[in-house]
């Protein structure tokens, strides 16, 4: 991965002059656009720039072409000390095969020529004038070439600039991702493969340049959608990654998302979700998520659910949580929230989700800004931030909405007894939502992860999330005590106690996705 500064060379006038020496049909309007490619800014207080700028145009004139030879132009653009102006540009025409070559000798010698002392500050844009004349006299030898009718001078001519002429710069990031057979050696693999995908990249960032109407840098960034068997590699202005929420950053993912086939209602293409390689511990299409068991954000757990034995429902279908969670519980952060805290903490994980996904970029919040946000809007008074209150579902629905941006569906349940009579329609939410639910009822609060239910015998099981932990980060322990387990509705409670409290009434807070890319 590098970093190119790329100069657009817009100048009318020269465009103009340089299609009628490149013989385009005499057109005036032959929209010859160039594009400086180069290690390092091109734009310096103290020094000479030269730059080579390839420039495209119109087909050439039939009379042209049927030299057999296609002949293109290149232009060495000149940017001198005086006042840092494009002040023109010599303009090679020779032929295509030979005109990369044929322009880097001109740009050393006009390099040469045009370089002046540091210290010499008595130099005026007059003097170049003279500096040309040097120029073109000087470079009759370099531009010879060779073709098979016999030797032919290639034109070498100066166009200066009459008129506006603009130089502006701008920043490429190239970042190519490659796949090689793992028996290929690695100078093949510069050469086959490394190299064709860099220019490839190159030509791409050139014509989304062109087509953005303020020039500003472009980054690739490469992600691996869900199901896909390789990797994807996206263009992106820097404007579409600085505001992800505006609407040209919209619009752009939406064509993405069409032109892919990917689905049109949750973000896949967003800068968050492309893969890091600094970070190789992000799965494939899982936003930020870590893995079966990985550290999160502070060295929480994520995924814990992956790695248990099956629920033990006999011809059941399992419907889970669709995309990467932390698993948020007591004592965690240094903070002592045990025995009011597990309604938060299943907020917290909900939240993750969220985060994970790349529907936000909202940190999760803490329990203080939990109740804060219940106070601004007026659910809470005053008093209640930094307190031990309990919460319950219909608060979590006001602060995912108020914090997030995400409306919840409630499900309601008249007792705990008929907590499996609701299996379909949790089933369903997961299908179709898979985002992870809270469940409030009596005096606990759970998060549920997924259900598995068999449609003909009713027989079901609840894949729970026990924010009731009060433990360390270690998958083994939490696996162990049943903190994240299937459970069926008449059994116990990881913490001791009935799982699901006959006789109480139950909030199933089921967080809607939002329908966005």
């Amino acid at each position: 991965m590098c970093d190119l500064h790329i100069c657009p060379f817009a100048a009318r006038q020269l465009r103009q002059h340089a299609a009628e020496q490149a013989h385009y049909g005499g057109q005036q309007d032959a929209q010859l656009s160039g594009w400086l490619i180069g290690p390092s800014p091109p734009v310096q207080n103290d020094q000479t720039v030269v730059s080579i700028v390839r420039c495209q145009g119109q087909k050439p004139a039939a009379s042209s072409a049927a030299c057999g030879h296609e002949r293109e132009i290149v232009a060495v653009q000149a940017l001198l000390p005086y006042g840092l102006d494009v002040v023109g540009a010599y303009v090679l025409q020779a032929n295509a095969v030979q005109t990369q070559a044929l322009a880097r000798d001109v740009a050393a010698l006009v390099q040469h020529i045009l370089l002046v002392s540091k210290a010499d500050q008595t130099r005026r844009s007059e003097d170049f004038l003279a500096d040309v004349a040097r120029v073109s006299s000087s470079s009759h030898y370099i531009v010879q070439e060779g073709t098979p009718s016999g030797r032919r001078t290639a034109s070498l001519t100066f166009c200066p600039i009459s008129g506006p002429a603009s130089l502006h710069s701008s920043t490429a990031h190239l970042d190519v991702l490659c796949y090689a057979p793992p028996d290929m050696p690695l100078s093949d693999a510069a050469a086959q493969v490394l190299r064709p995908a860099l220019r490839r990249q190159l030509a791409g960032m050139r014509v989304l340049l062109q087509s953005l109407r303020n020039l500003q840098g472009v980054q690739a960034l490469h992600f691996r959608p869900p199901k896909w068997p390789h990797h994807l590699t996206v263009l992106y202005p820097s404007c579409v990654i600085r505001d992800e929420a505006s609407q040209a950053a919209i619009t752009r993912r939406q064509q993405l998302h069409r032109l892919l086939s990917l689905p049109a209602d949750r973000p896949l293409l967003r800068s968050g979700n492309a893969v890091s390689f600094q970070s190789l511990d992000t799965p494939s299409g899982a936003g930020r998520g870590g893995g079966p068991g990985s550290n999160g954000p502070a060295g929480r757990l994520s995924d814990v659910h992956f790695g248990l034995p099956p629920s033990g429902v006999a011809g059941g279908t399992c419907h889970l949580v669709d995309g990467a969670y932390d698993y948020y519980h007591y004592m965690q952060d240094k903070f002592d929230d045990a025995g009011w805290g597990c309604a938060y903490r299943s907020l917290q994980t909900l939240c993750s989700w969220f985060v994970r996904q790349w529907y936000t970029g909202i940190p999760v919040p803490s329990h203080r800004q939990i109740q804060q946000a219940l106070v601004d809007l007026g659910d809470k008074p005053s008093k209640f931030v930094g307190s031990r209150q309990w919460i319950g579902a219909i608060e979590l629905s006001y602060v995912l909405d108020s914090l997030v941006g995400v409306t919840s569906k409630i499900i309601t349940v008249s007792s705990g007894a008929e907590m499996g009579t609701k299996a379909r329609e949790i089933a369903q939410h997961f299908d179709q939502q898979g985002t992870p639910i809270m469940i409030g009822g009596g005096v606990l609060a759970y998060t549920l992860l997924g259900i598995d239910v068999n449609e003909r015998t009713g027989d079901c099981a609840f894949l729970i999330l026990d924010p009731h932990y009060t433990g360390g980060e270690d998958l083994g322990r939490i696996h162990q005590g049943s903190w994240v387990a299937w459970k069926r509705a008449g059994e116990k409670a990881a913490a001791g106690g009935d799982l699901f409290i006959q006789d109480a009434f139950y909030n199933l807070l089921c967080p809607q996705r939002p329908v966005c890319v």
